[in-house]
């Protein structure tokens, strides 16, 4: 059997919420309104209110960045061969806790995905 680590499934998981449903903040800036008065000089006179639709995006879910990291780094770096013949849940049995938990969590996911 085959695995990929799909791509597009790790970048929405670790997008904020806001990001996954193309959602926009409300910026509110306030601006002092100003006049020159009859001796030429600047003067206050109040204020104005701007608010603006700015959409929220580039957003990433610094937690969950590090923790899917992490669990790739534990694949990775996972030194001896494994034999999948016999499917790879027997052969994760005979593999440390680290490796197990690192690609059971990938897969419920959906980051490692199945050929």
């Amino acid at each position: 059997m085959n695995y990929y680590i799909d791509i597009n499934e790790l970048e929405l998981f670790i997008q904020t919420r806001k990001e996954q449903k193309n959602e926009t903040e409300l910026e509110k800036e306030l601006r002092e309104i100003y006049e020159i008065d009859n001796k030429g000089k600047k003067v206050m006179v109040g204020y104005e209110t701007i608010t603006k639709e700015i959409p929220v995006g580039g957003s990433v879910n610094s937690i969950k960045y590090d923790l899917i990291m992490s669990l790739l780094g534990t694949i990775f770096q996972q030194n001896e061969e494994i034999d999948t013949t016999l499917g790879i849940e027997r052969a994760l049995q005979n593999s440390g806790l680290a490796l197990n938990l690192a690609f059971n969590t990938l897969m419920k996911y959906k980051i490692i995905k199945q050929l």
